[in-house]
């Protein structure tokens, strides 16, 4: 049957049918090519057990008004109940499809996207159908999903970015890629921990914080070319990078001086790791242009000085100040600790600072160290004029864990009381885990922790709070004069009466516990 070249809208399937009611072994070929179909329609209700297996059917669609073609929709107009009644016609009328990518008649093509516009489809790859996510996708950033690899793709290519995504579309597997001038660090995100590609390519990043380095050890693929940085940290010696594949690290104007000098060696020790590696060159000092790993020793140097003059200079100073620097240095929390406790320094080693938080403290505890807090630290801290949220602000009748970002939000610092208990209860746990999302997300040092227990249970400790213990100096109640040690913590807030320095908590009177 001939019906191409017309301006057929719909195809109706009795079309297919009216034929074999006088032949019972028939081949039916309808050709409604050059039309402008977009839709069928099944009048008659016809099913699938009114075709005989005896006979079959093509058809010819191409050139039409066809987007995409729905199973479910063709299998509801057949009248298909169960999917046997397909497999029960064996080769009979279903086997050939417009679908058949071996009929020369199918020549069915991409129009959308761009890139595979005029593709057949049958010959697009199966990774290259995307679906867009707009559920968590940053404003000024474009996410897909790529179903076949379960991998949902994020792409922040503007230069209104001005940092790193907040939170993006999670997902088995994520690949990140910001690309903007105007963002200039890169510090950790939670949502790092299920992202296996970041490109922060072409950006201008001139400082990897220390809290991201962790993520030296999960990631895959890491691109960080073409950016400002002048040097990595140092810290990244110390990271196992046997997760990650692929470190990209040309096109930064990396300084070669006497104080980088290590990133030779450890280009070197991970040369496996870094495909560009004779791309990192020094853009500066006596190896300027030059791949970092080819440079001499002797051109690492500072201000036109030598490595060896520079090593005698300073083995020559070293050797008469290094008792009181180094005792100064090593010794200065301690000498801070021992003037609060004995000469009544109370405000004058404590860093000052301006707040409009209701609250100082905010004091997270277990229900079992509650003795402690209650009738020893609480009433020594208000005798000091702080302002403190304990869990006897929390508000009845709205969820607990609103008025714990409640407290936590307004309050200056969080107060950690640590304990197995406190590891034991997940209320806990969470209480941290939004004072340590506080702490990253404005970049201050409001996280204090008081540790009861001299033995912790490391397999209740969780992983950002193990991090965090790592890289953070926290306080025991074991140690002499801890009282003052969480004086010289807790800021100086700006605007507030002066506190008497003859306090409790300058006395540090032994606790029992």
């Amino acid at each position: 049957m001939q019906f191409s070249s017309n301006q057929l809208k719909i195809v109706d399937i009795e079309l297919l049918w009216v034929p074999m009611l006088f032949r019972c072994n028939s081949t039916v070929v309808v050709n409604v090519s050059n039309n402008f179909i977009s839709n069928f329609t099944n009048h008659k209700g016809l099913r699938v057990s009114d075709f005989s297996i005896n006979n079959s059917f093509s058809a010819d669609l191409t050139i039409n008004n066809l987007t995409t073609i729905d199973i479910n929709y063709l299998l509801s107009l057949f009248k298909v109940e169960h999917i046997l009644e397909l497999y029960n016609l064996g080769s009979g009328a279903f086997n050939i499809i417009f679908m058949d990518k071996f009929n020369p008649l199918f020549t069915m093509t991409c129009s959308n996207p761009p890139a595979l516009a005029g593709l057949l489809i049958y010959k697009v790859p199966i990774q290259d159908f995307n679906c867009t996510v707009h559920e968590k996708c940053p404003a000024q950033c474009v996410c897909t999903k790529t179903v076949a690899l379960e991998l949902i793709t994020v792409v922040c290519d503007n230069d209104m970015v001005e940092s790193l995504p907040n939170v993006i579309p999670e997902g088995k597997y994520v690949a990140l890629s910001v690309h903007s001038r105007n963002v200039r660090e890169l510090s950790d995100r939670n949502y790092f921990r299920n992202v296996t590609d970041l490109d922060l390519s072409s950006s201008s990043i001139s400082s990897i914080h220390d809290d991201f380095l962790h993520n030296f050890e999960s990631l895959s693929t890491i691109q960080i070319y073409d950016n400002s940085l002048m040097t990595l940290p140092e810290g990244i010696q110390n990271m196992n990078l046997d997760n990650l594949t692929s470190l990209y690290l040309h096109g930064n104007p990396f300084k070669c001086d006497c104080h980088s000098k290590w990133m030779k060696s450890w280009l070197q020790k991970n040369r496996v790791k870094i495909p560009d590696l004779n791309q990192v060159l020094c853009q500066s000092g006596q190896a300027n242009g030059k791949p970092i790993i080819t440079a001499l020793d002797s051109d690492f140097v500072c201000d036109g000085i030598s490595l060896s003059l520079v090593l005698a200079i300073s083995l020559g100073g070293f050797s008469v100040f290094v008792i009181i620097v180094f005792g100064g240095y090593c010794l200065r929390e301690p000498i801070k600790v021992f003037l609060i406790a004995n000469y009544r320094c109370f405000q004058c080693l404590r860093r000052k600072v301006a707040t409009n938080s209701p609250f100082d403290i905010f004091i997270s505890y277990s229900s079992f160290d509650e003795t402690y807090v209650q009738t020893t630290l609480i009433p020594q801290l208000e005798n000091d004029g702080f302002r403190l949220f304990t869990q006897d602000y929390f508000v009845p009748g709205i969820p607990i864990t609103d008025n714990i970002l409640n407290g936590i939000d307004s309050s200056f610092t969080t107060l950690i009381v640590l304990s197995n208990k406190f590891l034991e209860s997940d209320w806990c746990r969470y209480e941290f885990e939004q004072a340590y999302l506080k702490v990253l997300r404005e970049k201050e040092r409001h996280l204090i922790i008081l540790n009861l227990d001299n033995e912790l249970n490391n397999e209740l400790i969780p992983k950002t709070l193990k991090i965090y213990l790592k890289t953070n100096n926290y306080i025991k109640i074991s140690e002499k004069r801890y009282l003052s040690r969480i004086l010289l913590a807790l800021p100086r807030i700006k605007g507030r009466t002066v506190v008497s320095e003859r306090t409790p908590l300058l006395q540090d009177h032994p606790i029992n516990t």
